[in-house]
């Protein structure tokens, strides 16, 4: 059964308010559809880019989609994921689920690349989560359809305030366990991700 939060719930603690044209019958997409101003988002290799959401219902997830925008992964990437996160009262996160390693996903642009997740996973209507995008080693990398935000610098800091609303974590070669929410890196970009049954 589907629980789903009432019309024009605001979204992440951060005054975005999915209106009654953009909550999906099914599933959940994080950015909202509104906002996905970009086809050129991009991730350096071995950067997991976070993005940061409260479920706006409760129901059993199977599939993640991510969409590759203008520029496609070259076909020497050792990894490409979809992860989620549980995030803490504190920001540390802690991987719950992810689908399995495919290199070959983003080999083409304007694309959709749905992937089973590796075992169901129960999103809980108002807990706090986190989708994960990570590649390693496609040159070149690709870039995502989503939304971009300010440039990194000196204002990317508030995307860290409490609650945090995205992030990067560097230099790694699988998505991590967990991280410690203090310690992320701000970023820019919040890669669109579609969560369905």
């Amino acid at each position: 059964m589907s629980v789903r939060a009432p019309d024009n719930v605001s979204l992440e603690g951060l005054g975005l308010v999915a209106q009654d044209f953009d909550i999906l019958n099914t599933g959940e997409m994080i950015p909202p559809r509104l906002y996905h101003a970009s086809e050129a988002c991009t991730l350096a290799t071995g950067t997991v880019g976070l993005t940061f959401f409260t479920a706006s219902r409760s129901e059993t997830i199977n599939t993640l989609t991510a969409y590759s925008g203008s520029s496609a992964a070259g076909a020497n990437a050792t990894l490409s994921k979809i992860g989620i996160y549980s995030i803490a009262a504190n920001g540390d996160g802690t991987l719950i689920v992810s689908t399995a390693n495919d290199p070959t996903m983003f080999l083409a642009t304007y694309s959709a690349y749905a992937r089973s997740l590796t075992s169901s996973w129960n999103k809980v209507y108002q807990q706090r989560y986190a989708t994960a995008l990570l590649v390693v080693g496609a040159s070149p990398m690709p870039n995502f359809l989503g939304q971009a935000l300010v440039p990194t610098g000196g204002q990317a800091s508030t995307e860290l305030l409490s609650p945090i609303f995205c992030a990067r974590i560097l230099a790694q070669v699988d998505l991590p366990a967990s991280f410690i929410g203090s310690a992320l890196a701000p970023f820019a970009v919040r890669p669109a991700i579609l969560m369905t049954p």
